[in-house]
């Protein structure tokens, strides 16, 4: 397994040099380790496998809780999220927004929400401060969780 996902790292770098690169700077690896890898033959590698200085590890807990952009809506919408939160935090657009909420049979929400109390605000932006090292759309799903008397666009507009 290890040694087919270098082998397609190694393809990658051929193919699209830059982005690759890229990609791989953005996971950690520094470029001296890049270049080795892209000039490493099939043998090298296998020697390399062998003696477990190559080693990929999956985080599967955070891999089980990633979610696609059209889960993400849909539970956007579930827990009352305004058009405009999602259009800020998902990048999505409103002809999006109105195709998965008649999908999902969710009308949208008229009028003004309520807003979050004193108390409950302060721990919302409490769990904010402290979650910094998830993405800012899925961290709001986390507090909503939490706190599931309030809307997310109530709990956003307390951490604003």
């Amino acid at each position: 397994m290890t040694h087919t996902i270098f082998a397609a790292i190694r393809t990658a770098l051929k193919t699209d040099p830059a982005s690759a690169r890229n990609g791989l700077v953005n996971m950690g690896l520094p470029l001296t380790a890049i270049d080795r890898i892209a000039t490493m033959d099939d043998e090298t590698l296998d020697e390399m496998v062998a003696k477990n200085v190559i080693r990929l590890n999956v985080d599967l807990c955070t891999l089980m809780q990633l979610r696609t952009l059209p889960d993400l809506m849909a539970e956007y919408i579930r827990k009352g999220a305004s058009n405009d939160l999602m259009v800020t935090l998902l990048g999505v657009t409103p002809r999006e927004i109105a195709l998965q909420r008649a999908a999902l049979g969710v009308p949208a929400a008229l009028g003004r929400g309520s807003s979050v109390d004193q108390y409950s605000r302060d721990r919302v932006r409490t769990l904010w401060a402290t979650l910094t090292d998830t993405r800012r759309a899925d961290r709001l799903l986390m507090i909503a969780d939490q706190f599931p008397m309030w809307s997310l666009t109530a709990i956003y507009g307390a951490i604003k």
